[in-house]
């Protein structure tokens, strides 16, 4: 079977993550190796001990050179960057203490251990996740974040034990865990399942969905290792009110429920390099629990801005430092800290928005999103593809797609960079329209032969006005050209054709972000993301150390847990105590994407000669 968008790495990239594991092992052994020395030996043995190390490490990097080699990916490395002079480790000084010679083995085990970072792929997936779903407006992305988990833990350990396909999940219900939740934190002030449900900013333990915690996982385990329910028992509820904690049938369900899981640990992890290292050595998904914020825009304060919807002289201000203009003024403030393609971002006039949670799935060293970051994670997140927000595949954010590939799952019709452009003129440097006439050089953009590229391309190319103030709802517009302007915004030049008048003119719409230009203008004819494939983000490192440092929050998951054979449907014949009829009925199967080349509907075809 083909790599589909769930599928693993690049071989080169699995052929380094082995010689990761096995540089790991090394390490390991050259660790233990220290403790047990300095445990049973005196300082006479220093040299020896030293010398022994020293050894280990000569034949790491030798090891991590030959398998570079071998594999084609190195030429010539020169591994004594690190380690100037390899080949004569320092001489002992007798006189040194024993706190001092261990401070210098110490020394180096730091250096071992940080060897395996630079032998990390460049870029890494798990296996195994499942569709994204909307939590809609109510605040449980803690526990959307950890159904996302489960339904990834119980996955990947179904098809490696043969009771799943590939291609087979279980959807969860968050319905009956943020009730189950919320139902284990009820309690006395004192109570110990108050201690552990208190937590700043969260409400779970108040009676309500709203604000929680992933890590309840685990310290809530004993009410919930045989509580995690199959999705068609409880349904999710969008709206706020009585019914967020609504789970009809709910303790019965629970008595003949086949699922259990056991818990043996969690572990959490506070950085960014921490989580990379995991994400590769676990090769699983992890729970990712972060600050994120909100960024106000500002246009420059001059005459031709000036106008009620985006900014008045009395508003005017200094610019921020980092934008080059005297004087500006605030045309928009972003609710979230993120663009229409799902990349997250930082800025110097970012404000506290909240915390959130997500699953990471994932990272890419080499991504360059559009507000110039390189490097981050891949997140599943919760939050639906709209107007104004899209998302992605996996294998976008890996770069192991084509563009045109993933306008075929995740086209994400309403992000004005994926407007088809067509007649592209000289720009016109005015803001003011040009006068109603037919100009020739629209001629393209009714050519049908264009409507078929757009088409087959998955882009928009016929666009209505839905903001009286800056178009016409009575024309059609097309997308001339689009430039940067100022503060990450857009301007873009637009063709405006009248067909009672079969008149045209161009015109420039006042740059905004992506998501201020989709308020103005809608594409007259939509693709729909893949709710299979799509509803992924990519947050930079960058962005996410600029959260951390500024708020605080960061928190990394990884459950060390283990599924009962009874949880699944094809040992059901072993288990006739259990009900299994819902867990049948949320059993589905996940479409694949295949691609054979860089055009998705290209194939290779047997030549036959014509006639």
């Amino acid at each position: 079977m083909g790599d589909s968008l769930q599928s693993s790495p690049p071989r080169h990239h699995a052929r380094r993550m082995g010689f990761f594991l096995a540089l790991n092992a090394v390490a390991l052994g050259v660790i233990l190796t220290v403790g047990v020395v300095l445990h049973s030996s005196s300082t006479s043995r220093y040299e020896e001990l030293l010398e022994r190390v020293h050894e280990q490490q000569v034949n790491m990097q030798a090891t991590a050179l030959k398998l570079e080699q071998a594999s084609g990916l190195l030429r010539a490395v020169d591994v004594t960057d690190k380690f100037p002079h390899p080949i004569a480790p320092p001489a002992p000084d007798a006189s040194l203490s024993l706190e001092a010679q261990i401070a210098e083995l110490r020394r180096m085990t730091q250096v071992l251990e940080a060897l395996p970072h630079a032998m990390l792929p460049t870029k890494f997936a798990a296996k195994y996740v499942t569709p994204h779903k909307n939590q809609v407006r109510r605040g449980t992305c803690w526990d959307f974040a950890t159904i996302s988990y489960l339904e990834w833990s119980y996955r990947q350990n179904g098809v490696q034990k043969g009771f799943l396909r590939e291609d087979e999940y279980v959807a969860l219900s968050e319905q009956a865990y943020g009730t189950r939740v919320v139902n284990l934190c009820a309690g006395p002030v004192s109570s110990p399942q108050q201690v552990v449900c208190r937590v700043a900013g969260d409400d779970f333990w108040n009676n309500s969905t709203e604000g929680g915690e992933s890590s309840a996982l685990f310290y809530l385990e004993d009410g919930l290792k045989n509580a995690i329910l199959p999705e068609s028992i409880c349904p999710y509820i969008g709206e706020h009110g009585p019914n967020e904690t609504f789970c009809d049938g709910m303790e019965e369900a629970i008595r003949v429920n086949p699922i259990r899981f056991e818990m043996k640990k969690m572990f959490t992890y506070y950085d960014d390099m921490t989580a990379k290292r995991e994400l590769v050595k676990q090769n699983a998904a992890l729970d990712l629990s972060t600050s994120i914020a909100s960024v106000t825009h500002y246009y420059p304060c001059i005459p031709a801005f000036y106008d009620a919807a985006h900014c008045a002289p009395e508003t005017c201000t200094l610019c921020p430092t980092t934008v080059t203009l005297t004087t500006c003024c605030v045309p928009q403030f972003s609710i979230k800290a993120i663009n229409m393609e799902g990349e997250y971002l930082h800025d110097h006039s970012m404000t506290y928005l909240g915390g959130h949670g997500m699953l990471m799935v994932g990272y890419n060293d080499a991504f360059l999103t559009q507000d110039g970051y390189t490097g981050g994670f891949i997140l599943k997140n919760s939050w639906a593809d709209g107007p104004t927000q899209g998302s992605h595949s996996i294998k976008w954010w890996l770069q192991d797609i084509s563009d045109w590939e993933e306008r075929t799952i995740c086209p994400n019709s309403n992000s004005p960079l994926n407007f088809y452009a067509c007649g592209n003129a000289a720009v016109n440097a005015s803001l003011n329209p040009s006068t109603a006439t037919y100009d020739a050089a629209f001629k393209p953009c009714a050519d049908p032969k264009i409507e078929m590229f757009a088409n087959v391309s998955k882009q928009p190319l016929h666009l209505n006005c839905v903001d009286e103030v800056q178009c016409r709802s009575n024309a059609t517009y097309f997308v001339k050209n689009s430039t940067d302007y100022g503060d990450k915004m857009y301007k873009f030049c637009l063709w405006e054709y009248t067909l009672a008048t079969n008149t045209t003119r161009d015109l420039c719409l006042k740059p905004n972000r992506l998501d201020g230009i989709a308020k103005v203008l809608m594409p007259r004819v939509t693709y729909a993301n893949d709710a299979d494939l799509c509803g992924f983000y990519f947050m930079p490192y960058e962005t996410l150390r600029a959260y951390n440092a500024r708020y605080k929050g960061l928190r990394v998951h990884s459950f060390d847990m283990t599924w009962d054979d009874q949880s699944y449907l094809a040992n059901k014949a072993k288990f006739p105590q259990f009900d299994y009829r819902h867990l049948e009925a949320s059993t589905r199967t996940q479409r694949q994407a295949d691609f054979p080349g860089p055009f998705p509907y290209a194939e290779h075809i047997n030549y036959h000669e014509t006639p």
